[in-house]
């Protein structure tokens, strides 16, 4: 009986390692990933703040990440718009969350803007990969609020 109770023990705590372990995984995207973002816009003349939010490790090593951002309209219309996203969290237009290997960063990119169409809008970032060749990137992507 006692032999038993060990083995679930123990069963019970390699499982729970695994999971603790497996939650606090890098989770790197490669540089060339694209991260995509859709919001359907049903106010057209509500005010809205976009945000750019990313996950950056602790080390990572660079003061800013470079990134391009795309808009696509629900008509079709395309825009871009290059980024300086800092990283560092010294910036008071920034927001950050430290939480153990990551850094949860919300930069504010644009306030009181006017989306005009109706429908579905598409946020691409991209990261600028002749400048961001080091790693420590997770998850990237637009809030709209």
């Amino acid at each position: 009986m006692i032999r038993g109770r060990r083995a679930v023990s123990s069963l019970l705590l390699g499982l729970t390692i695994f999971f603790l372990l497996s939650c606090s995984e890098w989770s790197e995207y490669r540089a060339t990933r694209n991260f995509t973002t859709v919001f359907n816009n049903t106010d057209t003349l509500k005010e809205r703040n976009l945000s750019v939010f990313a996950r950056i490790s602790q080390h990572y090593p660079l003061d800013t990440l470079h990134l391009i951002l795309i808009v696509k309209t629900p008509s079709g219309k395309s825009y871009s718009d290059t980024l300086l996203f800092p990283t560092n969290g010294e910036s008071h237009h920034i927001r950050v969350i430290k939480s153990g290997r990551w850094r949860d960063t919300e930069w504010n990119y644009r306030r009181n803007i006017v989306m005009k169409e109706r429908g579905d809008w598409q946020f691409i970032i991209k990261r600028y990969t002749a400048v961001n060749r080091t790693r420590g990137i997770g998850a990237m992507g637009i809030i709209v609020k």
